[in-house]
């Protein structure tokens, strides 16, 4: 069986996928390098005709990994041609709005990220350091149009470009994203079901009054989209509700960008524990694209801070590489 590399898929795709595809003539094929969470780099699948400016965006790493894992090189032609062919026949899924702030303010954002896993998506990004290395980004969200939605980072060019306030654009993010994405915390078990049966507990909504079962001892901390909810974690007087919640001081585990895993710290584990479990996790469960750290937070109850209690060293994770 023949053996294809990344590089090899990429231009077996750009320079044949036409043939795949109904109509195939007239048509431009790009593949783009995207910058994404973490610093790392995709590649997209565009394919127009003169005039045409909206066009999907076709991630072509899935389908190179079923390559790898030994699929016929034809039959995922055949599966990226039908797949994008759908995407240009359900129309743009996402509208770009007029970008003036009083148009587009309603729609700002904030996620967070680890700065140091952020190097060069940051250089060009507005953003506010949260403590502990972590910081929060803004973004645009666009409408949706049939099914799908997207986002526009507000990079630095941008915000200057168009006139717009920095303290205004995190004074919108901030208020919009808790008042449309609140903090929810259940434990593992109510969201998961909650995931299988697409819907929203509203009893998971951290609140003043909201107490944890004692037996509960992991929790999981998002919002009722479970996307990009460890910001949750950030919002003001999140943290010390969940030590209400939980009666105590707790640990924070950053499983990835959409949720964080809340365990009470009644002393039956270490944090270097937790952090070689959270370091397993994102190795091997989770997107590169949606790890959001290698380390474990403890919440103080009585100093109420939140600090970092233990975190993957550099000479550990030359371990991990090289165990992978």
């Amino acid at each position: 069986m023949r053996t294809i590399t990344r590089e090899e898929f990429f231009e077996e795709i750009k320079d044949g996928i036409l043939a795949y595809m109904p109509e195939g003539n007239g048509w431009k094929v790009d593949i783009r390098e995207t910058l994404k969470n973490n610093d790392q780099i995709l590649h997209a699948l565009n394919i127009t005709r003169e005039g045409q400016s909206v066009v999907p965006n076709l991630y072509l790493e899935p389908f190179f990994e079923k390559v790898e894992k030994g699929e016929d090189l034809e039959n995922v032609c055949v599966e990226v041609a039908s797949t994008y062919t759908r995407a240009l026949q359900a129309g743009p899924s996402v509208s770009v709005p007029d970008l003036d702030f009083d148009a587009v303010k309603d729609q700002l954002r904030v996620h967070v990220v680890e700065a140091s896993r952020n190097e060069k998506m940051l250089r060009n990004m507005l953003y506010r350091s949260l403590g502990n290395g972590f910081v929060m980004t803004a973004h645009i969200n666009l409408p949706e149009v049939g099914e799908g939605s997207g986002s526009i980072r507000v990079t630095r060019e941008l915000a200057m470009s168009l006139g717009w306030k920095t303290s205004e654009i995190w004074e919108e993010a901030m208020k919009n994203t808790m008042e449309k994405e609140p903090a929810t915390l259940s434990d593992l078990h109510r969201m998961l079901m909650g995931i299988m049966n697409d819907r929203k507990d509203p009893d998971t909504f951290l609140t003043e009054d909201t107490e944890i079962d004692p037996s509960e001892e992991l929790l999981v901390l998002t919002n009722p989209s479970r996307m990009f909810g460890a910001m949750t974690l950030f919002y003001p007087e999140t943290q010390e509700r969940i030590a209400a919640a939980v009666g105590g001081d707790y640990f924070v585990l950053p499983s990835s960008i959409h949720e964080v895993l809340i365990v009470r710290d009644n002393g039956k584990i270490t944090a270097e524990d937790l952090v070689q479990m959270v370091r397993e996790v994102n190795a091997t469960q989770v997107a590169p694209e949606e790890v959001l750290a290698d380390k474990v937070l403890r919440y103080d109850r009585k100093e109420k801070t939140l600090s970092i209690a233990a975190e993957q060293t550099p000479e550990r994770e030359k371990d991990v590489r090289e165990e992978r």
